[in-house]
């Protein structure tokens, strides 16, 4: 059964185009150059002096979640 993984982060307004352009540049290739993820998506989400950016991915297992996080995954 696939597992769908969440991360939630924020960066002050200022740094949030910058922080979105890390993601699609380097963030999502290096997510998608592992064998085991299914689906990634990400939202930016623009709130007063935040930006706040969700991360879900959809992967084959937990032991390939833990090949790309480590040991503790629900921890990265």
């Amino acid at each position: 059964m696939p597992i769908m993984r969440l991360w939630h982060g924020r960066v002050p307004r200022e740094k949030g185009d910058a922080y979105e352009r890390f993601l699609i540049e380097k963030a999502v290739p290096d997510y998608s150059s592992v064998d085991g993820l299914l689906k990634l998506y990400f939202t930016r989400r623009d709130v007063k002096n935040e930006i706040h950016f969700l991360l879900v991915t959809i992967w084959d297992s937990w032991e390939v979640i833990k090949k790309f996080a480590g040991e503790n995954p629900e921890l990265a």
